[in-house]
């Protein structure tokens, strides 16, 4: 069985909502503000601490791989691992196994955000979030060191450009590029 499973049974559904909510803060939290403040008390009652090892932002031991998507309702940081507040058992951990989130779906999960919102016209909105997907792509150690440099450059020369919508196109096509040699490897 499971942990999802396991979380879903009546018996465990207050387990699960304070899982849930050691995930949510009150308000819109950027990624600047939550590291100058260091931590930042959840849904839950319980805090989350918030620094920078080897160069990534992390929520606890989780690395934080997308920052300040924006929302209605507040904003998106997208993390690598399941957050679990203090008092959860750690057998109940669901937690990535792996040090480096997968590539392929970085690139998924910025294009299936970045989208829909360069198709409503927000094409610095869609920039961002590709330009955060490349930046943790850069760093990302499943990657080879070649492509982690190429994208490096990708983001100086983006630099250059002032407008949104090529910057967009620029990103898009870069992320597509490495997207098309990792199914390639595959």
């Amino acid at each position: 069985e499971g942990t999802v499973a396991r979380l879903l049974k009546e018996e465990n559904l207050g387990q699960l909502k304070s899982i849930l909510t050691y995930h949510a803060f009150d308000g819109s939290v950027s990624a600047g503000d939550a590291l100058n403040a260091q931590a930042a008390k959840t849904l839950n009652g319980q805090s989350v601490s918030f620094s920078i090892e080897k160069g990534r932002l992390k929520a606890n031991k989780a690395t934080i791989v997308t920052t300040d998507i924006a929302c209605d309702n507040g904003t998106i940081h997208v993390i690598d691992a399941v957050l679990l507040p203090p008092d959860i058992d750690s057998d109940a951990e669901v937690s990535s196994t792996e040090s480096e989130p997968d590539p392929r779906k970085m690139i998924e999960a910025a294009i299936k955000r970045g989208v829909p919102v360069f198709n409503k016209g927000q094409h610095g909105s869609c920039a961002a979030i590709y330009e955060r997907c490349l930046e943790g792509l850069a760093e990302n150690e499943r990657l080879e060191s070649g492509v982690r440099a190429g994208l490096r450059k990708v983001l100086d020369r983006s630099r250059s450009s002032h407008r949104d919508w090529d910057r967009a196109w620029i990103f898009r096509h870069a992320l597509d590029g490495v997207y098309h040699d990792l199914m390639a490897r595959r």
